[in-house]
């Protein structure tokens, strides 16, 4: 019983994992194609 309980577990902590690494990548590559002005102003504000 221990051992399955054990195994879903970890099974759902990778996934979780798993898909928000996923996730963030693809956040990511969007926010560099969408948000590439906006990080660079960013940089400017702050060494300003």
């Amino acid at each position: 019983m221990k051992t399955t309980v054990s195994r879903s577990i970890s099974l759902l902590i990778l996934a979780a994992m798993g898909f928000t690494s996923c996730s963030a990548e693809y956040r990511e590559r969007h926010r560099r194609r969408h948000d590439e002005r906006v990080r660079v102003h960013e940089r400017v504000v702050i060494h300003n």
